[in-house]
């Protein structure tokens, strides 16, 4: 199936005509009527064909290249539909920002589960503490209640 996206793409690229698809037409004429990036086509396909070996990212770098390759390229195509070229840079700042920040919370939870302490070392060396997230939103807290 991936194979045939990859075929797809490339006619698509190539300026044949679409297939006769109800998802093939409208997508050739996206790529065609804003000149989208094949590169993020490719990459979103090089990424799903890696959800078949069926195992997972080996750490988070891995999972940050697997989101980037994913939810990352689907942002990064309505940008370029959008005429967003210009701001994508800073998209991609924000976008890493929260994928990392996301993966932080994550890897805190699994450290829970395994009953984990920033403190330990040996079998949890690989796990990272996480780091806590603020916004601009939190305000220091007075401590006093009702504050």
């Amino acid at each position: 199936r991936l194979q045939w996206w990859r075929d797809v793409i490339a006619a698509i690229y190539r300026g044949e005509p679409p297939q006769q698809h109800e998802v093939v037409e409208p997508l050739a004429a996206a790529i065609r009527g804003h000149r989208l990036t094949r590169d993020h086509f490719d990459r979103l396909i090089d990424a799903r064909e890696g959800d078949l070996a069926d195992e997972p990212p080996s750490g988070l770098a891995a999972l940050e290249t697997y989101a980037d390759d994913t939810a990352g390229r689907l942002v990064r195509l309505a940008l370029e539909i959008l005429a967003a070229r210009p701001v994508q840079s800073r998209m991609l700042e924000v976008e890493q920002a929260q994928l990392t920040t996301e993966a932080k919370a994550r890897l805190g939870q699994i450290r829970a589960q395994l009953g984990l302490e920033a403190g330990d070392s040996a079998d949890a060396a690989a796990i990272p503490p996480p780091q806590a997230a603020t916004t601009a939103d939190e305000a220091p807290s007075s401590g006093s209640p009702g504050e």
